[in-house]
């Protein structure tokens, strides 16, 4: 029995699907029916109701699916242990993290990392804010930078901060906000087609709740998950953005006017995320420590002491 059958098992159990399972461990979907099948072989019995949608444990499995758990956390709990004897930090870690700290921060924190550790191999999951809660919770990912707003519902997750940063304003040089000096109030975005940051319309993003506790109701023109694509459609005079300040920092932002606001609350917090409980192997527990050492992006305000 090979214990990548174990994991690949795991992650359609966990994912509810052989295409989800695929997704979420970088593998192809062929990949992820043959493994399943071989342990089906291998324990002589059904695992996996393929018929169900999504896809049930049988009875067997679900016999067998915490046995399955108990294997693979010995056997990390065990690599864990000789590498912590050998003083050595070796293996795999997949950073989970969204599209401004990919661009402002990670690449930095990558080369420092691969300087002092050259025989792990980090893999980047670059997703929205809220989708990093299930792939901490249900795996692969074992770190995630992520703002502490929206807050997580998981209640297995724990986090540690680590920077502050403004949100601005971004807006067209010929929009009407352009003739207030100064920063800008936030009742001057009252009715005003905003972009914000998110996933979808579905008004769990993080800018459009900060607005909603200090009285502004937002009126949300477009909807981006992508720095630059907000950008852009400011420079269309197609609304008015509201985002994290290294949004704009990472992204080409001629033609715009970036601008700061009166309530000097209105800021992001950023942490990394882990599952309580989880096993930490040598290279995420390297990973964190340089987390609390690397230099920040400019114009955040360090949360780590």
């Amino acid at each position: 029995m090979q214990i990548d059958w174990l994991t690949t098992f795991l992650a359609v159990v966990d994912h509810g699907g052989f295409h989800a399972a695929s997704e979420a461990t970088f593998r192809a979907q062929s990949r992820i029916s043959a493994h399943v099948a071989s342990l089906e072989r291998e324990v002589g019995a059904v695992l996996l109701d393929r018929s169900a949608r999504p896809v049930q444990l049988t009875d067997a499995g679900s016999a067998f699916v915490e046995h399955a758990r108990r294997t693979v956390a010995a056997l990390q709990q065990g690599k864990s242990a000789i590498q912590a004897v050998r003083g050595l930090v070796s293996g795999d870690i997949i950073l989970g993290t969204y599209p401004s700290a990919a661009a402002a921060f990670v690449p930095r924190l990558l080369a420092e990392y691969r300087d002092a550790y050259p025989g792990v191999h980090v893999q980047l999951h670059e997703t929205a804010t809220v989708l990093l809660d299930e792939l901490l919770e249900k795996g692969p990912v074992e770190l995630a930078l992520r703002p502490t707003k929206p807050a997580t519902t998981r209640r297995d997750l724990t986090h540690r901060l680590l920077w502050r940063e403004r949100m601005v304003v971004v807006h067209h040089p010929l929009h009407r906000l352009a003739s207030i000096d100064g920063n800008l109030p936030l009742a001057e975005l009252e009715g005003e087609g905003l972009i914000l940051t998110g996933r979808s319309f579905e008004h769990d993003s993080e800018p459009f709740l900060m607005l909603m506790e200090r009285g502004v109701s937002p009126v949300v023109a477009y909807v981006t998950n992508q720095p630059q694509t907000l950008v852009s459609l400011v420079r269309e005079n197609l609304g008015v953005a509201v985002t994290n300040e290294l949004a704009v920092r990472t992204s080409e932002h001629a033609g715009v006017m970036v601008r700061r606001l009166a309530d000097e609350t209105l800021h992001r917090d950023v942490g990394v995320f882990w599952r309580e409980g989880m096993v930490w192997s040598s290279a995420a527990r390297a990973l964190f420590e340089l987390l609390l050492i690397t230099a920040l992006p400019q114009g955040t305000q360090d949360l780590r002491l």
